[in-house]
């Protein structure tokens, strides 16, 4: 089995596809009038199946995922998109990147409220941000550090695919 795009991180190696968004991403300046997403979209095909049939995605749709492993999950994910809504905030003066520092599109609050009202108060003690997730996290916040650019592939992934992925968990879900 290949091994995923976090554990690649988490053991400080870039996986490739990584690489392969860089590279569409690293003329989006000159291109932001073109279809980036499309692009994006086109080039990782494969990528996005393969994510739908392993780890936490496939239990997810497949209606496995208790409440207990939801709220770790939302926990892991409000720190990466802090890390990513920090990193864009930083790059506001960016011509490609400052378009996305838009607070409509930040999940934080969301995601704060959401683990508010699945685990109480005490939600940030229940539920630890994992290595993964402080991996993962720490690679957003360094690529925001030296590369803002590259954020762009970070948001492209978190924004479209969780927005996506809600779609289609709460279809499987029947809500």
């Amino acid at each position: 089995m290949a091994m995923g795009a976090g554990e690649a991180v988490a053991r400080g190696m870039t996986p490739p596809e990584v690489d392969l968004v860089g590279e569409l991403v690293s003329d989006v300046a000159g291109d932001l009038a073109g279809d980036l997403a499309g692009r994006l979209r086109q080039a990782t095909w494969d990528l996005h199946r393969e994510a739908e049939r392993s780890g936490v995605v496939a239990l997810m749709l497949s209606g496995g995922m208790g409440r207990e492993a939801y709220g770790l999950f939302l926990r892991n994910l409000l720190a990466v998109y802090e890390a990513l809504e920090s990193g864009l905030d930083s790059a506001r003066d960016h011509a490609a990147v400052g378009a996305l520092a838009r607070e409509e599109l930040y999940r934080g609050a969301a995601l704060r409220a959401d683990l508010a009202a699945l685990g109480g108060a005490d939600w940030a003690a229940r539920w630890p941000v994992l290595p993964e997730g402080r991996d993962y996290a720490a690679r957003i916040a360094a690529v925001a550090a030296c590369d803002p650019l590259r954020l762009l592939a970070h948001a492209y992934v978190r924004y479209l695919g969780d927005l996506n992925g809600g779609r289609l968990s709460n279809l499987m879900s029947g809500k």
